[in-house]
């Protein structure tokens, strides 16, 4: 019943706005914000009361690469194995220790990559140290046991190399794990409040991913943050009650969250896209998923949403990836009014139909047109058939609608990738 009252009220703030711009769109604002502190935000103070347990020997796969830091255990010590699954509240999380600043991983690219004996590596050095003062390092208790311990990191990293990076409980099962390695486990992080990996076991499987460039390997979280925790239970919430959440949530810890559209619609757009780099603008971003995704690839994106929720958990995932990728919360009518929008992409999927709905935002539409500067438009089409367009004041077949955005913008050609079962279609615009 709320959803519906709000749907209404909008309905009449809307017929409301086409007569009086300057009145109706600070209630149009003051609507969404209601939405947000009311709608949405009540689910969230929910899920925060609400504990639940982490699946604690779940194989979540991550780039090497996004493991950066090192959890701070002199603030808290964490147990790999007693603190699986668990939330943790507290400081442990901030740190500014690298991984690779550490003796093992320095070592290790030192002997693989600068052609150091093992001898003359820092982290022997430091081992062979302890072993005089009469130390057991590593199973080790004299150099003959640290030589072999070293040998078999030699033998760990051509494994790798030449079988690829494998399960390390697969490895065991097929009786094939090096007796210096022989642990029933694969690298272990912890999550930080931000949703960042950091490491906790497994430095030189690790360590070995990194300098071999592997782009993914298989971890298992030990302690989450009580924040990030919070976090990944609001946007559970927020899909269940959307029947899934638009685009994916493009963290690994969050992969399970359901999801109406995958990455089907990226990898056309990747394949299609006429240029290496530049500038992206990514119109009704939702959770900035393309943003993400092309940044990736060497794109400098910028994200407009005016949804608060959308941008709301645009921002946390921003972040917990270490994106770059610029967020405007506003209309894009409204983006950089009056001047002209230069950028070499723009991504209008599945959004620019929504204009056609009104005869105000129709112009509006035909106005950002005429302010694009752009080599290429990306325009995802609905089917002139569905529901919301039965009273628009324009409804354009697909064709048409590519026609269209040719007519008002300094683009000449249209070209249609891909036409999807439920009739929906995308069309590459281009010079």
């Amino acid at each position: 019943m709320k959803k519906k009252a709000i749907k209404e009220i909008k309905k009449a703030f809307l017929f409301f706005q086409d007569r009086v711009p300057l009145l109706g769109k600070p209630l149009i604002s003051f609507l969404r914000f209601l939405r947000f502190q009311f709608y949405y935000r009540p689910l969230f103070k929910i899920a925060k009361l609400k504990s639940e347990v982490e699946e604690p020997n779940k194989i979540y796969w991550v780039d090497p690469d996004e493991i950066e830091l090192k959890y701070d255990h002199e603030k808290k010590r964490i147990d790999e194995i007693k603190d699986r699954g668990k939330i943790l509240g507290g400081d442990w999380d901030i740190s500014n220790k690298k991984f690779e600043d550490g003796s093992i991983y320095k070592s290790l690219k030192a002997h693989f990559l600068g052609d150091k004996k093992w001898k003359e590596t820092e982290l022997y050095q430091k081992m062979a140290k302890k072993i005089e003062k009469g130390e057991l390092i590593q199973g080790c208790h004299n150099l003959k046991s640290l030589d072999n311990y070293f040998s078999g990191i030699d033998r760990l990293y051509k494994k790798i190399k030449t079988e690829g990076y494998k399960l390390n409980r697969e490895s065991m099962r097929n009786g094939k794990c090096d007796p210096y390695f022989e642990k029933y486990d694969e690298v272990i992080v912890n999550i930080s409040r931000k949703g960042w990996p950091l490491f906790c076991d497994g430095r030189h499987r690790l360590s070995i991913a990194k300098l071999l460039g592997i782009e993914e390997i298989p971890v298992i979280v030990a302690a989450r943050h009580k924040e990030w925790f919070n976090f990944k239970i609001e946007l559970k919430k927020y899909s269940e009650k959307r029947n899934g959440l638009y685009q994916p949530a493009y963290h690994f810890d969050l992969v399970d969250i359901p999801y109406n559209y995958d990455g089907a619609r990226f990898e056309i757009i990747k394949e299609n896209i006429g240029i290496s780099n530049g500038e992206v603008l990514d119109i009704g971003a939702n959770f900035g998923y393309f943003c993400h995704k092309l940044e990736e690839i060497g794109f400098e994106c910028t994200a407009i949403e005016i949804n608060p929720q959308e941008v709301y958990f645009m921002k946390k995932l921003k972040e917990a990836n270490r994106d770059n990728f610029s967020i405007y919360r506003e209309s894009i009518f409204e983006f950089k009014r009056d001047k002209k929008l230069n950028y070499d992409v723009v991504l209008a999927l599945y959004v620019f139909h929504h204009f056609l709905k009104r005869k105000a935002t129709y112009k509006q539409l035909i106005e950002l047109l005429k302010r694009m500067e752009s080599k290429e438009i990306y325009l995802g089409t609905p089917s002139p058939d569905e529901d919301q367009m039965k009273d628009a004041y324009r409804n354009y077949a697909p064709n048409q609608f590519a026609e269209f955005i040719i007519e008002y913008s300094t683009l000449n050609n249209f070209q249609l990738l891909k036409e999807f079962e439920s009739g929906r279609r995308l069309y590459k615009i281009a010079q």
